[in-house]
């Protein structure tokens, strides 16, 4: 997708979205309620976290070259690492031998447009960016989090302090980082959603845009993942 269509896109869904005026966080039991029965089935989760060799972990940049250099900023020999859950609505088939489970409270929400672990190692913060695309929201669930001196993170005038267990769902298109000074690894469940948004944009983001972009870029994130795995 070219940069101005991707710009006019995201313009339109700004626009609808209130554009500066927009939400950071939302309520997920009005948004996507669904979300909350991960929440519910937290343990058996990261029960299926536990028993993943972390050996095997892949760094985001392997996975998606374009979050390369934002992966790499601030101690850039340590990686920022992720596994693959879905994208796009595409499944590598090591997420369903690992996370069969998970995989079966995700599919149970509406309208996903991506899913994965995000793996932060001892003092691995991550540089301010914003989200590149207006089309979804952001669910984290804390799965693995330093009691002591929790990571937070920095969006738009908030603050967030991630706790295990527990739950946000916020609009990542705002400007965002990630402190992180604890001693241990951290890790989040990642579910993006398609933005709620009136008709017709939520027919075009969800009938036309999700299917182009599966194709186009989902696919690719899947094959990337297992080639990094298979390494």
């Amino acid at each position: 997708m070219s940069n101005i269509i991707s710009y006019m896109i995201n313009s339109y869904f700004r626009f609808l979205a209130s554009g500066r005026k927009r939400p950071v966080f939302f309520d997920i039991e009005e948004t996507r309620p669904e979300l909350l029965e991960l929440d519910r089935h937290f343990h058996e989760i990261k029960t299926e976290w536990d028993a993943l060799d972390l050996n095997i972990l892949p760094g985001y940049h392997q996975v998606d070259p374009y979050q390369g250099n934002l992966a790499r900023e601030n101690k850039p020999t340590e990686n920022w690492q992720v596994f693959l859950l879905q994208a796009m609505g595409a499944t590598p088939s090591e997420a369903q031998k690992h996370f069969s489970k998970t995989l079966e409270w995700i599919n149970q929400v509406p309208q996903v447009f991506q899913a994965f672990f995000s793996i932060l190692p001892p003092g691995k913060s991550i540089a301010r960016h914003s989200g590149s695309f207006m089309g979804y929201l952001r669910y984290h669930l804390g799965i693995t989090v330093p009691v002591d001196v929790p990571p937070q993170l920095h969006i738009h005038q908030s603050t967030y302090t991630w706790r295990q267990a527990e739950s946000v769902l916020f609009d990542d298109s705002w400007s965002h980082e990630v402190v992180n000074h604890c001693k241990e690894r951290r890790v989040i469940l990642i579910v993006d959603i398609l933005r709620p948004m009136p008709f017709p944009a939520s027919w075009f983001n969800r009938y036309l845009l999700f299917p182009f972009i599966k194709m186009a870029y989902g696919r690719q994130l899947v094959k990337r993942f297992s080639q990094a795995l298979a390494h």
